[in-house]
């Protein structure tokens, strides 16, 4: 199962509902993590706190299908946990950019 995880953004022709999870997922878990980052400026909490809110929201969407009649998809929540977890490596190296770009500019002015 974890081998179709990787794959979900890339070949998931006619299912533009897992993408739509996939890239909810990460999105909110990199706005998260932002935002977080800039309160606290602590990587850890705003890696962790991107990934646990991405995830709760994917499942919280699955019940709110269910109080609507529809049923709850365990794999849509996954892939909306899977898109968070991508977005905190991506929140990682947007961090790793900026602080290179820090220490760089620093390193010309002193």
């Amino acid at each position: 199962m974890i081998k179709y995880l990787l794959l979900i953004p890339f070949f998931s022709f006619g299912q533009l509902d897992k993408v739509c999870h996939y890239y909810a997922g990460m999105g909110i878990s990199v706005m998260t993590g932002e935002i977080a980052l800039q309160i606290k400026d602590n990587n850890a909490i705003a890696l962790s706190s991107g990934v646990v809110m991405g995830t709760c929201a994917g499942i919280a969407k699955e019940h709110w299908d269910r109080s609507k009649g529809r049923e709850f998809s365990n794999m849509d929540a996954m892939v909306t946990t899977w898109g968070a977890l991508n977005g905190a490596i991506v929140l990682r190296v947007i961090i790793d950019i900026r602080e290179k770009r820090r220490e760089k500019k620093y390193y010309y002015y002193e």
